[in-house]
């Protein structure tokens, strides 16, 4: 390459989802990879339950595949981040935020508690090494749950106040100096609600910090997404997570990918599941999956586990098309009238797939059969009948790489 990042391949820094406490987190650090390289060999054919083989290397292996990605090890990643020259490392890497290390009584016997905090500041100087030893001029952040909220406190406190003028005025924007895009699977964007319990869950969750899991109650998502500098204006009774500031890191450069698959979630026997409720992934609610604004996608797909989002053929086409595409296309439906001699109490619903030529997924999903059809206003007299309903944002690329075996394709035939 010429430049580097010039071909459009930049730096990905992922960054994994919560891990809880003790055995989860030994667990979770004996992954390499912290579970980017996990694939999988189910897939979710149809809403009846069945399934069938399809096997899907992981998204790490498919990036090394599809876009010739390396991923540089050594032993340690930060190590020989550390050790190596400025621009002397391939911009097209993949590199791991490690951040639950510290936490691990498999290294050490008295480990440090994990702090959520920390994790968004120590994601900034894994940032700002990588660009310096590869010279690249930003990177990808690529995030799976509670990793999507590391990302956005970095972009929306950690990044703005650490570059904070010497009077503290703070640019909301500073990130995108840094990040040029962001992915998140199945973050809990707007936290986690039960749909239980009439509200006692979340606050005996929050009130105790059980297990650390209060970062997802809206006091302490409140906190670390907030600059100290814009608390004044931004108050915590106005405060949504489903929202990013207006003057902050563009919502057009954040994807949202959108799990509907609460059944294969096995997470505790099912009771999260159950508790969270059937429009979900089984822990993130569909509605609190989403910032507002940002382009998504929802699949039928888990919060993890056999049938996981990341794992997932779905999660890949949608990430690889994000980053690397080169055609943003805006779904819209246009002169569909429905309701005009239906009764008021009637209600309209749309289900809606979108696939692409060759691959054996849909890549957005919405229907009744998933509790996330698209909700259609009925006829009213005056308005105009072309009206357009906006359905979906989606990505596509002319270089991404397609099955032989895709009907009617042939080389330089057309976009995937």
């Amino acid at each position: 390459m010429d430049t580097p990042g010039g071909d459009g391949r930049l730096p990905i820094i992922y960054v994994r989802g919560f891990a809880g406490n003790g055995g989860a987190i030994n667990s979770a650090v004996d992954d390499p990879f912290y579970g980017f390289s996990q694939g999988s060999v189910h897939v979710r054919s149809d809403s009846s339950g069945r399934a069938q083989f399809h096997q899907f290397e992981s998204p790490m292996l498919r990036l090394i595949s599809d876009h010739k990605y390396e991923v540089p090890v050594h032993g340690d990643q930060w190590a020989f981040l550390q050790g190596v020259d400025t621009r002397s490392v391939n911009p097209a890497s993949v590199w791991i935020h490690r951040f639950y290390d510290d936490s691990a009584d498999t290294f050490d016997q008295d480990p440090e508690s994990f702090s959520f905090e920390t994790a968004a500041r120590d994601l900034f100087k894994l940032i700002k090494l990588v660009l310096d030893r590869t010279g690249a001029p930003k990177v990808f952040l690529v995030a799976h749950s509670m990793g999507g909220l590391v990302c956005r406190s970095l972009l929306q406190r950690v990044i703005p106040e650490e570059l904070a003028a010497t009077d503290g005025t703070i640019d909301p924007a500073a990130g995108a100096k840094y990040v040029a895009r962001v992915f998140t699977y199945a973050t809990p964007h707007g936290g986690i609600n039960f749909a239980v319990g009439f509200g006692l869950l979340e606050r005996i969750r929050d009130a105790t910090g059980i297990h650390g899991a209060d970062i997802f109650g809206p006091d302490r998502m409140y906190d670390y997404l907030t600059p100290a500098a814009r608390r004044r204006t931004l108050r915590r009774e106005s405060f949504k997570g489903t929202e990013m500031p207006d003057d902050g890191f563009p919502v057009s450069e954040l994807f949202c990918l959108v799990g509907s698959n609460p059944e294969d979630y096995d997470v505790a026997l099912g009771l999260s599941s159950r508790a969270v409720g059937p429009r979900s992934d089984g822990l993130v609610q569909i509605d609190n999956a989403a910032v507002r604004g940002a382009p998504l996608a929802i699949v039928h797909r888990s919060h993890s586990g056999r049938y996981g989002i990341v794992n997932s053929e779905e999660g890949y086409q949608n990430l690889q098309r994000f980053l690397f595409g080169d055609l943003k296309i805006q779904i819209e439906l246009v002169g569909f009238t429905v309701g005009r001699d239906a009764p008021d109490e009637v209600e309209f619903q749309l289900d809606v797939g979108v696939a692409i030529r060759g691959l054996p997924v849909l890549v957005h999903e919405q229907s009744a059969a998933h509790f996330c059809p698209v909700q259609i206003e009925r006829w009213r007299e005056g308005d105009p009948i072309d009206s357009p309903k906006p359905l979906l944002t989606t990505f596509l690329s002319s270089q991404a790489p397609v099955p032989w075996w895709a009907d009617g394709w042939s080389p330089g035939s057309g976009m995937r």
